[in-house]
This record gives structure tokens, C-alpha cells and sequence, in this order.
């Protein structure tokens, strides 16, 4: 199925570039049409319904954020584009969205382009948005994570998730409400999405939210007991490091 596409970017050369590699390199994709602004962007968006757009996020009369906070319904998928500013990057990431770095690696683009055609099944753009827009507005606090599943996507408060263990490459997400969830990502991605100012690996096998751990017991073979009364091993080469992150050495 074809992905018809709009570029909305500042930079001309920017958009030729991104736009013939997208022609000459990047199967199933149609490049409908190029704006350079937010405004612009916003008639096209509303003009050729496109399954996707390729947003900058910096731009001269407002970010690429102020666009979703204009279109009601988000019926397309997005990629961002951008140079830098860490902190949009994290929060992209945190909403399962994808983002690319400018000068744009075409092999980096084929993959970006391969996981919007996968989602294009799970309509959920509108909701992963949403959770986008709310982390940005947080001042630097990121509270909620978008995560796939195998069924679509799910949407948690980081508060809420007391630990996450390994299951091949799924996870399980234990909840502070009892409630587990498998998701689709090995721990390492998870790790890699949690804070580590709230989130410690102790284990190959375990990442735990710190602020739920109650004791620590040092006779039984260096292990925690978590606030739902899971007993976790620490492994040794991990011990000397939560000891000091928990300011217990």
C-alpha cells in the first residue's frame, strides 16, 4: 500500500534532498507536496489528507509542535526532522513516535519510512500526539510513555510502574493496580526509554522503579523487596551501584 507523504520544512535544501531521496531510494512512498512553514503545512495537511508527513521541528513562525495543537483530528503518521534539541528527541521517543537527524542517512530514512508502514495498520497517531504534546509541556519531566504492544499501543504514567522483566524480546510491565502488561520491546529498549533517576537495572532479568523498593537485604544473597512484596535478586556486578544510588554505602 502506498504512503503518501508531505514534506513541511524550512530549509529548501532540506526538503529536495529528503524528497529525492524518498523518490529515488525509499519504495511505496509518494511525495505529495513540500510546505516551508507551519501555516503552509496546515492547508496542505488539510488539502491532501496524507498518510504522513516529514515535520521539522524548528521553524520561523512556530515550532512544529504549535501544528498539532491546529488539526483536530490527526489521521497521518509523523517523522521528525530536526538538527537537535535533545529534549523534543526524548520526549518523541517516550510517545513512540520516530524522528531522524539532519543530514538525514538514507538507511536511517528506509527504516523510519518500514515502521510507519507496519503502524499504518494500528490507527493510534492521534493518541501518541497527544501524550507527545503532553511530556513537552512538562518542563523537562517526562510522565508518560507510549508502548507497543501486540495488539496496538498502550499509554502509561511512569509513576505507575513498580518493574519490568525480561521475556525474550517482550517485556513484562508489572503496575502499582496489580495489572501486568507485555509489551513489545526487549528490556534493554525499556531500559534505555526509564529515567535512570527513577529506574535502576539490578538485574540482566529485572529493572525496578526505585521509588517503590522498601527493603534491602543484604543476608539472603543481595535482594529487594518491592512495594507489591516482589522479592528481586541484585546481582553482584549491580550491587555496588544501587548501594550508592539508593545512599545506602
Amino acid at each position: 500500500m502506498e504512503i503518501r507523504c508531505l514534506i513541511i520544512d524550512d530549509e529548501i535544501d532540506a526538503c529536495k534532498i529528503l524528497s529525492n531521496m524518498l523518490n529515488k531510494y525509499v519504495s511505496g512512498v509518494k511525495v505529495l507536496d513540500i510546505a516551508h512553514n507551519v501555516d503552509d503545512g496546515i492547508e496542505k495537511i488539510n488539502s491532501h489528507k496524507p498518510d504522513l508527513i516529514f515535520l521539522d521541528i524548528e521553524m520561523p513562525n512556530g515550532n512544529g509542535f504549535t501544528l498539532f495543537e491546529k488539526i483536530k483530528n490527526i489521521e497521518f503518521d509523523v517523522i521528525f526532522a530536526t538538527a537537535y534539541d535533545q529534549y523534543a528527541i526524548k520526549a518523541i521517543k517516550y510517545s513512540a513516535l520516530d524522528y531522524l537527524l539532519k543530514p538525514f542517512d538514507l538507511r536511517e530514512l528506509k527504516q523510519a519510512v518500514s515502521k510507519v508502514a507496519q503502524k499504518r495498520q494500528m490507527q493510534y497517531s492521534q493518541r501518541r500526539i497527544e501524550v507527545l504534546l503532553e511530556n513537552l509541556r512538562g518542563a523537562g519531566n517526562i510522565e508518560k510513555i507510549t508502548l507497543p504492544t501486540h495488539e496496538g499501543f498502550i499509554y502509561m504514567n511512569l509513576h505507575n510502574i513498580v518493574r519490568a522483566h525480561a521475556d525474550g524480546n517482550y517485556s513484562e510491565i508489572y503496575l502499582i493496580n496489580g495489572e501486568m502488561q507485555i509489551v513489545s520491546k526487549s528490556l534493554g529498549e525499556i531500559e534505555e526509554l526509564l529515567p535512570n533517576d527513577r529506574f535502576f537495572r539490578i538485574h540482566r532479568s529485572s529493572i525496578i522503579n526505585l521509588n517503590y523498593v522498601t527493603r534491602f537485604i543484604k543476608k539472603e544473597g543481595n535482594q529487594v523487596i518491592m512495594e507489591d512484596e516482589t522479592k528481586l535478586d541484585v546481582s553482584h556486578r549491580r550491587k555496588e551501584e544501587f548501594l550508592r544510588v539508593m545512599n545506602l554505602k
